[in-house]
């Protein structure tokens, strides 16, 4: 159902502003973020990548947009991708899955995932996102501690082993000290019998040297004898006494074994107190270790619950974004939002805009009147194409300011990105679903000027190669249209260029990057480019 546009049309100044504010605080978040957050249609078709996926898997978006997940799953997964999208199919989010995916190169990288459905504002599903974070560094740190607890439990273990050693060797100890104490009281009583001997030798004598005197009258020559046996009875005593002497030192000896053999134990007893403190000491670092391991996931947690936080922060800028689109449905607000969206992010070229969308009439109105392309130039084309090329640098929203503001050339990193402006542009518009049919038609050429414009006839060009009349007619006329203002206009990486040779250019690039049909319509309009230059020209 279409709606009669009114006479005069209010906007509001402060939600447009809102609006695009929106947009810019979700491309930010999005853009800055260090996890890849990758958006995914019904079908698991990749529809955006951000440079945190960028970062993660080495994949630029030109890769990727276009493709399944399939590419990044392991051979060992391959079931998993199509596990997560029937969940989500079914309004399921799955929440941190611990997994693989490969990178750019093979390599696997060790990720924790976050899938989501995308619902539109009556619970339907219309799409996935994904939120996946590289959890290597993570898991190489959990696996450090675990190796670092595993050389502690073993060390531990040998000292253990080495304590019962110890432990054994004094119990043998012990057990030889008391076998010689044992052998040492044999040689005592030994010893003792010996001198028990001789003591009842010393009395034997003493009654021989009795008897001998009682005999000494009867007989001298006796007599005599009997004082040589008790000299040598006496040196007997000394003897048994040395021999007594002699065991009193064995005996000294022997103690002092005892009390060696204790002290070996008492040390003993000290290495396996000292052994139990430093098992101690090392059930108190394996817990440190652990507290240490639930401080990260604690942090983990925290940041998982600040994506979600974000997330919900975007989700909640995009219903407003849809509030706000909800209350702005006529074409010429459409628009009106769009141009000045574009405008407000291509400032420094000034009125490059306004010209390039005269200099698109000029060109595609010499084409009708040359009967070019009869199938697909008409008057109401010609006047398709002046709208939509207002938006054919859209796309440049999603462009940082460091690159589009660059005075000086870019690198081969910073000009990948810029290239993606015509990707990002062609998204853009595609989420504009107006009721009106005139508004879909500007936006549809507005998708083919905006996606195809940096094309070249001859398939050099960027961003899908095409060549010939497989680009958009609108976008090889706007291809001209571009390239000339950019010559001709002061740049913050250029300065101007004179008009001749900016004519010259164009024409040398005839067949190679222009349509050539293209490029004779452009030759037959250089003075109407020259009065729309000056016309329009930047102040």
């Amino acid at each position: 159902m279409t709606t009669d546009l009114p006479s005069t049309i209010s906007i509001d100044p402060s939600q447009e502003a809102l609006g695009r504010d929106a947009i810019s605080r979700l491309l930010a978040i999005v853009n800055s973020a260090d996890d890849g957050i990758i958006g995914l249609d019904l079908q698991g078709t990749i529809t955006s990548w951000n440079p945190g996926a960028e970062k993660i898997f080495s994949y630029t978006p030109q890769e990727v947009i276009g493709q399944t997940m399939a590419f990044l799953m392991p051979a060992n997964r391959l079931d998993e991708e199509d596990n997560i999208l029937k969940k989500m199919l079914k309004g399921v989010t799955v929440n941190q899955l611990e997994t693989e995916r490969v990178g750019k190169g093979g390599h696997h990288i060790a990720v924790s995932i976050k899938a989501c459905p995308v619902m539109s504002l009556d619970g339907k599903v219309i799409g996935f996102s994904k939120i996946i974070r590289d959890i290597t560094t993570q898991k190489k740190e959990a696996q450090a501690l675990i190796d670092v607890n595993n050389e502690l439990i073993f060390q531990n273990e040998e000292k253990v082993k080495r304590a019962a050693e110890l432990v054994i060797a004094n119990e043998e100890l012990t057990y030889q000290n008391n076998e010689k104490e044992k052998r040492l009281k044999e040689l005592i009583f030994q010893n003792e019998e010996k001198a028990k001997r001789a003591a009842e030798l010393v009395i034997a004598n003493d009654e021989k040297a009795k008897r001998l005197h009682e005999l000494v009258v009867a007989n001298k020559e006796l007599l005599y004898e009997s004082d040589e046996k008790a000299k040598r009875a006496a040196e007997l005593v000394v003897a048994n006494e040395e021999l007594l002497h002699q065991n009193e030192e064995k005996a000294k000896r022997a103690a002092e074994l005892v009390l060696a053999s204790e002290e070996k134990a008492k040390r003993v007893h000290e290495l396996v107190v000292a052994n139990e403190e430093l098992l101690y000491q090392n059930e108190e670092k394996v817990k440190r270790a652990d507290e240490l391991v639930i401080a990260n996931e604690e942090k983990t947690k925290r940041v998982d619950e600040l994506v979600i936080a974000n997330f919900e922060k975007a989700k909640r800028s995009a219903e407003l974004e849809a509030s706000i689109k909800e209350t702005h449905q006529t074409e010429y607000q459409m628009l009106t939002s769009l141009n000045a969206l574009s405008l407000a992010r291509d400032n420094e070229t000034g009125n490059h805009v306004i010209r390039t969308q005269h200099y698109v009439r000029a060109i595609a109105t010499r084409l009708f009147e040359m009967g070019k392309y009869p199938d697909q130039i008409n008057r109401e084309t010609i006047e398709l194409m002046f709208n939509a090329a207002s938006l054919h640098d859209l796309g440049k929203v999603g462009i940082p300011d460091t690159i589009l503001q660059k005075n000086g050339k870019l690198t081969d990193d910073e000009w990948m990105v810029m290239k993606t402006h015509t990707t990002i542009g062609v998204n853009v518009l595609s989420a504009a679903h107006l009721q009106s049919v005139r508004t879909n038609q500007v936006i549809g050429m507005a998708i083919k000027i905006a996606g195809s414009h940096h094309e070249h006839w001859d398939g050099t060009g960027y961003p899908k190669g095409l060549s010939e009349e497989a680009i958009p007619l609108a976008a090889r006329i706007m291809a001209i249209a571009d390239v000339y203002d950019a010559l001709v206009s002061k740049r913050v990486y250029k300065e101007k260029w004179v008009y001749e040779l900016a004519i010259k250019e164009i024409l040398s690039l005839r067949g190679l990057q222009f349509d050539p049909v293209i490029v004779d319509a452009f030759e037959l309009e250089e003075s109407h480019f020259l009065e729309i230059e000056k016309l329009h020209c930047d102040t």
